[in-house]
């Protein structure tokens, strides 16, 4: 396993999984007091920042220009780690990198559109610069329904482009075993119901009227049994 091993490829991992941490410590623990932010008044005089001056200056930045956005750009880059240090390849590299940049475009421009006053420190909006300028771009040309629907377009088709499908085969395993299961129990009571009307004509034999002779040259009708 070891002379299978890319130490290149590996040490690209590594570096990518500590920028992964640092900017984890920066978002989570961001302070809009903190310097350069002037969201809030009066300015820290110690920066609170869990990364330091360098983590403040970097979730401000981040945060500012995509918003929300920043959490999906954390998530993105610990899941490409994983990636990496599991050594699966990635094919189609420009193709997906199009189309993680088309889901990060949708998602802050729906956060925009949807909840613009949860923002995580911008004043401008939840989805920073990048979703307030596609959001208003949007709406100048194609309305608010057309943004909308514009949105969620570049939002699935580039989750689509970037993940290689897995979001379908989510969809198709969450919502697969509940109509699996309604089948079989669709199917259960079918044959429960077939069961009981097959018993039901057992237990009750016809009565045909049956013909006797009990003596030469006469005829009696017993009809049930008697």
């Amino acid at each position: 396993m070891l002379e299978q091993r890319n130490v290149k490829l590996d040490l690209l991992a590594l570096a990518l999984l500590a920028l992964t941490l640092f900017l984890a410590i920066a978002l989570l623990t961001y302070d809009p007091a903190d310097p350069p932010s002037t969201v809030a008044y009066p300015v820290n005089l110690r920066v609170h920042n869990g990364a330091g001056r360098l983590g403040a200056v970097c979730a401000w930045l981040l945060f500012e220009s995509l918003g929300v956005g920043a959490y999906y750009l954390l998530l993105s880059l610990g899941t490409l780690d994983i990636r990496l240090l599991s050594h699966h390849p990635i094919r189609d590299r420009w193709l997906r990198a199009v189309g993680w940049l088309l889901s990060l475009a949708g998602i802050t421009t729906l956060v925009t559109m949807s909840a613009p006053q949860y923002t995580p420190g911008p004043v401008i909006g939840s989805g920073g610069y990048l979703g307030a300028t596609i959001a208003g771009l949007l709406e100048i040309n194609v309305a608010s329904a057309g943004a909308y629907l514009l949105a969620i377009s570049f939002t699935a088709g580039g989750l689509l482009l970037s993940t290689d499908y897995i979001l379908l085969s989510i969809s198709a395993w969450l919502f697969g075993r509940p109509l699996v299961a309604v089948s079989r129990q669709i199917a259960a009571r079918r044959v429960v119901t077939a069961t009981g009307s097959t018993t039901a004509a057992t237990a009750t034999p016809a009565t045909a009227p049956l013909l006797t002779l009990d003596e030469p040259g006469s005829v009696k009708l017993r009809i049930g049994g008697k």
